[in-house]
């Protein structure tokens, strides 16, 4: 609708343009120069209306300045008949070239349009400054990132809207347009170079700059790109460190593998030689020592399969709980009986302090290898004569059970991940007692599957160690009496 009414209108203009200059040829000084006032008007209805109300205005003159005239007089001189075709010809030539230039205005404003809609679409930040580096585009990253509005950016020198500094010292980085300008190349950025926007955030960034150079080859300006590096960053920091992480498990998994080999060979060569000390004929009277000796080492190398076996079925997740309600109290003896020949043998005191009603429902198999192994670590890593500690409380909704020694400690940068399997500290002191250092490993993962959690605390090495384990208990807490005094177990 708005193309049809605005026809009528072109072709209005064309004839307003012609009767001007018709009735300009009343005006005695204007009247020569007719033919000029002619090619005028042609000019603007071509350059207002187009190729039509142009044409049209040429016709409309012919018609009443060239052969309306022509057909007045009697005989027809033969330079009017040119003077005719002149007009003719010049209207059309006009006609024509005013087109040519509209054609080439629109060619030129479509290519401006489809570079901004690209630059403004491209997923990157765009700049474009003139060779005195002042700025004239931004697209709507590059807004983002700088924190300037086009509006105030464009004629700001890039410096003011781009400012960018070293990440690591602080100091201002040279922008890549003065480079480029000065060198006359594709610069980018060094590493770790950080842009401070107009609110002050920091980004950090990577970019190329680039001259814009006319066909001729003269530079005309220069385009800078760039993007924030944020994401890519933190990306790679956590694969480094995954890296990190990776080597190290790697080197614990053969530290592992050396120590796993030497606590088999250990008892390999008890048996060994307890086996070839019953083939000598006048050993009889040594059979009873050797058979102990078999049958220790046999359950010490059971014990070890069997942590290995529970670790693997831990990380397959295919243990299984068989919960049941129990008294956590008969647990922890039983767990005591267990680890008390090793307390004895290093003539260990070990206090117990156990509070009544401590009901949970629990695996009390599982609760058991939890304490046996807490306790088996405190009389491993306690130089012989030294105190343990064991007591089990209730703490709101949960039982509490703590094993404390004055054992060697552990250093704090090891709390962290002692926990973590194949990240044993200095076994020195349980060397020579076997296992593979395992055994924090399944506690703390049982003890999660019980919907518990183990903890580690130390004030470094020399000062001993605790460890709490927490389980949920199974009704809530009751007013009842008072447990009985700690009872102190010393060695005999």
């Amino acid at each position: 609708m708005a193309q049809m009414t605005r026809r009528p209108f072109r072709y209005g203009v064309a004839v307003l343009a012609v009767t001007a200059a018709l009735a300009s040829t009343t005006i005695p000084t204007i009247g020569p120069g007719l033919i000029s006032l002619l090619f005028l008007a042609v000019f603007v209805s071509a350059g207002y209306g187009g190729v039509g109300p142009g044409l049209f205005a040429t016709g409309l003159i012919t018609l009443l300045a060239g052969i309306g005239p022509l057909l007045a007089e009697p005989e027809i001189p033969p330079w009017r008949v040119v003077a005719v075709l002149t007009l003719v010809a010049g209207g059309v030539l006009i006609t024509l070239v005013v087109e040519a230039l509209h054609l080439a205005r629109r060619r030129i404003e479509a290519s401006q349009q489809w570079l901004t809609a690209v630059l403004t679409s491209i997923g990157d930040a765009v700049i474009a400054t003139d060779v005195r580096g002042r700025l004239l585009f931004l697209n709507p990253v590059a807004r983002t990132l700088t924190g300037w509005d086009s509006e105030e950016a464009v004629g700001k020198p890039l410096p003011e809207v781009f400012r960018i500094v070293n990440e690591t010292t602080r100091e201002s980085v040279e922008d890549p347009v003065t480079r480029v300008l000065r060198e006359d190349i594709v610069v980018g950025l060094a590493n770790h170079t950080v842009l401070i926007a107009r609110d002050g955030t920091e980004r950090p960034i990577d970019d190329s700059g680039a001259p814009i150079k006319e066909p001729g080859g003269a530079t005309t300006g220069v385009v800078l790109v760039f993007r924030d590096i944020t994401a890519r960053q933190r990306l790679e920091q956590e694969l480094r460190q995954r890296l990190e992480e990776l080597a190290e498990a790697d080197r614990r998994k053969n530290e592992f593998l050396a120590m796993l080999a030497h606590e088999l060979r250990n008892p390999l060569a008890a048996i060994h030689s307890a086996v070839q000390l019953t083939a000598l004929p006048d050993a009889q009277d040594q059979r009873d020592w050797c058979q102990n000796v078999i049958n220790r080492q046999v359950k010490h190398l059971s014990r070890m399969v069997d942590d290995l076996l529970d670790v693997s079925r831990i990380t397959r997740g295919k243990i299984r709980l068989k919960k049941e309600h129990i008294e956590a109290t008969a647990v922890i003896e039983h767990a005591v009986e267990t680890v008390r020949p090793l307390i004895e043998e290093r003539a260990h005191q070990l206090t117990v302090s156990l509070r009544p009603g401590l009901k949970l429902e629990a695996d009390p198999v599982r609760l058991e290898q939890i304490l046996t192994n807490l306790l088996t670590n405190a009389a491993k890593y306690t130089e012989r004569g030294g105190q343990i500690w064991l007591s089990a409380q209730r703490e709101d909704e949960a039982i509490v059970i703590t094993v404390r020694d004055t054992g060697v400690g552990i250093p704090p940068e090891q709390i962290p991940r002692m926990f973590d399997l194949f990240a044993q500290g200095d076994r020195s002191l349980a060397r020579s007692e076997g296992g593979l250092g395992i055994g924090l490993t399944l506690a703390r993962s049982l003890a999660e599957m019980h919907g518990g959690r183990l903890t580690a605390t130390s004030a470094g090495p020399g000062t001993g160690s605790e460890f709490v384990l927490r389980l949920p208990a199974e009704m809530p807490l009751a007013a009842g009496p008072a447990g009985p005094n700690p009872r102190v177990e010393p060695a005999t």
